[in-house]
Parts: C-alpha cells; sequence; structure tokens
C-alpha cells in the first residue's frame, strides 16, 4: 500500500466513492485483483507475509486496503479478500516478522485487523498480536527509568513509522477493543519516551531522547506529525488523558503556526501536516482547518497552473503514482479537505464509515 499499486488503488476507491464515478470504481476493482489472489487461500498469505512482511509494506496494509476500498465501493468481494486473512494461521510468521516497528511489523498487521468487522478468529488473531506486542524485547532507559521498545536497526526512539509510536497507537487501539488494560498501560512508556525527545528551542520532536544534535523532524515517517496523528487516535481511545490533550495542544501550535519544509508528499514532506490540522481541526479546533486549506489550496494550484508532473514544491518532486510518497497522496488530501467525514484519516488507518457507494446512471 505505501507506495504500491494497492495504495493507487485504495485512493482511487475513495475518489469514486466521492464522486460517484463508475470508471474510478472499475480501475481501482481492477487494480486490487493481484491483492486479492494473495489473500484467496492460508498458505498464499503466510508465504506472502514471510516473503514481503506484515507491515505498512506487506501484508497488514494489504489488508487494510482491501476492506477499507471495499466499504469505500460497497464492494464485498474485496471485503471477503480481506476477511480471508483470518484464516492463515499469522502466528506461524510472528518470529520471522514480527518487528515492532509499523513499517515493518505487526502494529501495522494489527491495525489492518483492527479494520475487520469483529469475528471470534479476527479477535483471535488479534490478541495473538498484541501478547506478541507485550512480550517483544524492550530496552530499559535508566534516565526516564522505563522499558521501551527498540527497532530493528537500533536505539529507541520516537516516530510513527520507526519508533514506538507505531506500537503505542496499536496498543490502544487494539487493547481498548480487547479490554486488555495491561496493553493500554504499555503504551505510557512510549508516550513518556516521546515527550522526552521534545526540544523546546526548535519546538520539534527528535527521534532520540539522548543524542544532544539529534536531527529533528516535522514528518508523518518521524517527528511531530506522526506523532501527534497517532495521539489524536489514542485520544479516541482514552478521552479523559490529560497528557494526551496536553502533547496536543503543543503539537498542535506548532504544526499550525508555519508550513514544515520538505516535499509534497504525506510521509517523510508537508502534506501530512496538513492532514494533521484536518484530523485535529474536528477534535480540537476548528480553526486549524484555516492553515491546512491555505496550504492545501496551494498544491491546487500549482496542479491546476503547471500540471501534476512538474509538482516540484521545496525540495521535493511528486511525480511518481504512490499514495505515501506520490500523486496519489496528492489526491488522498484533496478528499479530506473537500470532506473528512466521508474519506477517514489513512495516516493513522482509520476505518470508513461503512456507507458504500451508490452506483451511478453515467460513468463519469
Amino acid at each position: 500500500m505505501f507506495n504500491g499499486q494497492t495504495g493507487e488503488a485504495w485512493m482511487l476507491a475513495h475518489l469514486a466513492r466521492a464522486t460517484q464515478s463508475d470508471r474510478f470504481a472499475q480501475v481501482a476493482t481492477d487494480a486490487l485483483a493481484s491483492a486479492c489472489a494473495v489473500c484467496a487461500e492460508p498458505s498464499a498469505i503466510l508465504t506472502y507475509a514471510r516473503r514481503v512482511g506484515v507491515g505498512l509494506t506487506g501484508l497488514g496494509s494489504l489488508l487494510f486496503a482491501l476492506e477499507d476500498a471495499g466499504r469505500a465501493l460497497g464492494d464485498t468481494a474485496l471485503r471477503e479478500a480481506a476477511a480471508n486473512v483470518v484464516t492463515a494461521p499469522l502466528e506461524e510468521v510472528f518470529a520471522e516478522v514480527g518487528f515492532t516497528e509499523l513499517y515493518w511489523g505487526l502494529p501495522m498487521l494489527a491495525l489492518g485487523l483492527m479494520a475487520l468487522p469483529p469475528t471470534p478468529t479476527r479477535d483471535q488473531r488479534l490478541r495473538a498480536i498484541v501478547a506478541a506486542l507485550k512480550d517483544a524485547p524492550r530496552v530499559l532507559d535508566p534516565e526516564l527509568g522505563l522499558s521501551v521498545w527498540s527497532p530493528r536497526f537500533g536505539r529507541p526512539q520516537a516516530g510513527l513509522a520507526h519508533g514506538v509510536t507505531g506500537v503505542s497507537l496499536a496498543l490502544v487501539r487494539a487493547g481498548s477493543y480487547l479490554q486488555d488494560a495491561e496493553a493500554v498501560a504499555l503504551a505510557e512508556s512510549a508516550f513518556a519516551l516521546e515527550r522526552a525527545c521534545y526540544r523546546p528551542a526548535t519546538r520539534a520532536w527528535a527521534d532520540t531522547r539522548d543524542i544532544a544534535d539529534a536531527h529533528t523532524y516535522a514528518a508523518w515517517c518521524h517527528g511531530a506529525v506522526g506523532i501527534g496523528l497517532a495521539r489524536l487516535s489514542c485520544l479516541r481511545q482514552l478521552p479523559a488523558h490529560h497528557g494526551l490533550a496536553t502533547d496536543l495542544r503543543l503539537i498542535a501550535d506548532t504544526l499550525s503556526t508555519q508550513r514544515v519544509a520538505g516535499p509534497a508528499n504525506l510521509c517523510c514532506g508537508w502534506l501530512g501536516q496538513v492532514d494533521f490540522l484536518v484530523e485535529a481541526s474536528s477534535m480540537l479546533d476548528p480553526a486549524l482547518a484555516v492553515p491546512a486549506h491555505r496550504w492545501g489550496h496551494s498544491v491546487a494550484t500549482h496542479v491546476l497552473t503547471h500540471g501534476y508532473r512538474s509538482l516540484s514544491l521545496d525540495e521535493g518532486v511528486a511525480d511518481g503514482p504512490g499514495l505515501w510518497q506520490g500523486l496519489a497522496g496528492i489526491g488522498y488530501l484533496m478528499l479530506r479537505l473537500h470532506d473528512p467525514a466521508v474519506t477517514s484519516c489513512l495516516l493513522t488507518f482509520e476505518r470508513t464509515p461503512d456507507r458504500g457507494r451508490q452506483p451511478s446512471a453515467q460513468a463519469q
């Protein structure tokens, strides 16, 4: 889903829902045929998981895309393909692909499963993932006095794609549903590490706490945007959590005052910042929609004036088709700005409202 055909098809499914276009719906459905084939039988599912992984670039996002696109289109075949994933004994591959990063590992698989309608088998798989995350090795930070997960490439770090933020998001969402208080409580260690990574002088979040000159970010993959979006999602499950609300006020103040530098994409650029402001405007302060629409309008104006192929804003060029780092991501953001109640927040994998799409009398 990250930058592949499945992500582009997901965006087209939501475009079809917004425009009631049969043409977009058909292209989306055709493009998802290969994803459906992966989910045809348990052995194929396990082979795919072992070969590609279960994270954002693998089975977890594939599962989410099929279910969510199926909801957007009212397509039962897509949703049945997604539901078929739970028939595979996924626990068999946890030891091989059980990284604690959302980008590579189990947190994304948990969020993908959460998109499915509840069934006893789905909940069994979800409990197994939560148990694996609770048992995953953690590293003691003596200064903070807590143990946190360490990504496969180094020291414990904050961040949604490669750090503890993705783990906390999965544990709060799944743990709240499963009424697993231990899982939800474990997320507190991630919240504490993230707070320790904040740099007041620059009003930004570093990846690591104990490196004084660590680079700071304000993107979805690393830094304020991903941390803020995860906080918003967690706040829905923990509405009385004072610390989350305090953190969000700080993040919203930082991200609403100036557009961050970077390419025009959702992952490591500033389009994720716009999506945070869209989401936060409905939960924290409606005024946050003003900079979101202003900066979003600059993308639309550039496209209308120069076309997609020349979309070079700041340091980046977004002329590939991908969802997180290309044109499909721009299309998604336009749908969010148009009506965030119809197109739910992709960047925390929120489930689309189950209203489906009414077939149009004529393809548009």
